[in-house]
């Protein structure tokens, strides 16, 4: 059975469904918004939600002061920003990530290497229960280095002591991950999930982390590792 000596993970929509920590976050600022502003959470959480269909991310809770005509909203928006970032998420691991995790490190070292604001990456992290699994976490905005940058796999792979020659990246992002493990020279296996399962690339790939190990089994020893 051929493996690589060291895998890289990304966190986000590989290991488990980032937008469960995007709906955890909206419930948190719903309650402190019907706490401090008796906004009733049955109101402002749906239309966070939907605020989020129709619009993404970026304006979300300006949009809820609009909406509700909250008054006194001065310095508002920056504490719900606050309280969604510092929050204790209510979030999974996917379907079989523990046990695959677990099996995987009876061959290889591992690194995970994530995308976003540190602190909210850290409390992903812990609420998941997945941080003993990884020799190294490296959180790539800490490095200034965001994915596709380079550097964050390229420290992984110097903290875990190993070479390009005995690494694969796994992700779900082929823009961010699959980019950056090219400049690595890595080889990348592509997790297609969530957001960017209908982005195009010319890599190996698998439907969900659970795959990963049978994947290794039949297909490693056609790599460079």
């Amino acid at each position: 059975m051929a493996f690589p000596k060291a895998l890289l993970i990304d966190l986000d929509d590989t290991l488990f469904p980032e937008r469960a920590y995007v709906e955890s976050g909206f419930r948190a600022v719903a309650a402190f918004l019907e706490e401090t502003r008796q906004l009733p959470a049955d109101y402002s959480f749906p239309s966070m939600m939907a605020f989020l269909e129709l619009e993404g991310r970026g304006a979300i809770f300006d949009r809820i002061i609009e909406r509700f005509e909250i008054r006194g909203a001065e310095g508002l928006v920056e504490e719900c920003v606050k309280v969604y970032r510092t929050h204790t998420p209510e979030i999974h691991p996917y379907e079989g990530v523990e046990t695959t995790i677990e099996s995987l490190r009876e061959h290889c070292t591992m690194a995970l290497v994530t995308n976003g604001h540190p602190d909210m990456q850290r409390r992903k992290l812990d609420a998941l229960g997945l941080d003993h699994f990884f020799e190294v976490v490296i959180f790539c905005d800490a490095v200034m280095a965001p994915k596709p940058a380079v550097e964050g796999i390229e420290l992984a792979i110097s903290k875990l002591g190993a070479s390009s020659n005995d690494c694969m990246f796994i992700g779900d992002n082929p823009n961010t991950d699959g980019l950056a493990a090219g400049k690595a020279g890595i080889p990348f296996l592509r997790v297609r999930t969530e957001r960017f399962k209908s982005v195009d690339m010319a890599t190996s790939e698998v439907s969900a982390f659970s795959e990963v190990p049978d994947y290794l089994s039949a297909h490693a020893h056609k790599m460079r590792l």
